[in-house]
């Protein structure tokens, strides 16, 4: 069971409307599950092998949604930033409620949830918020990366 990438692809479609020096990255990425073989290893045979992800962190269903929420709700200032209005929207709080509630379906049914950084190799451009997650599965694997950018 896969996180649904449109969804992922709505919220981007609606930070990134109407922001101000502000780029939102959201993607995931099926990993081929195989015994044994490390965290590292799997981000970096989805991500490509110029990655380097380092600083596995085995974290919470709870603490992964509140980094999510606290990024996508992030405010920004007068210079860079979402959308005020899009943000204060019955339709972004919905949408970030479906998204909310897809992580915690797939944080249910991991074994294991990590954090993690890219040190080399990130597929976006970090500059306000930054969060890259593995979902450790017996059968398959899958990692969310979000970011938001000037």
């Amino acid at each position: 069971m896969l996180m649904k990438s449109a969804i992922l692809s709505e919220m981007c479609e609606r930070l990134n409307s109407n922001a101000t020096n502000y780029t939102v990255f959201l993607q995931s990425y099926q990993v081929t599950a195989m015994a044994g073989e490390s965290s590292d290893n799997r981000v970096s045979s989805v991500l490509g092998a110029e990655v380097l992800a380092v600083e596995f962190q085995e974290v919470t269903e709870d603490e992964i949604v509140a980094e999510i929420q606290d990024s996508l709700m992030f405010s920004g200032d007068t210079g860079a930033g979402p959308d005020a209005e899009v943000v204060a929207s019955v339709e972004f709080s919905n949408c970030l409620d479906e998204l909310l509630a897809e992580v915690r379906k797939q944080a249910k049914a991991a074994n294991k949830i990590e954090r993690f950084w890219l040190k080399t190799g990130h597929p976006a451009y970090p500059v306000f918020w930054d969060f890259a997650l593995l979902f450790s599965r017996t059968d398959a694997s899958f990692v969310i990366i979000g970011s938001a950018s000037d």
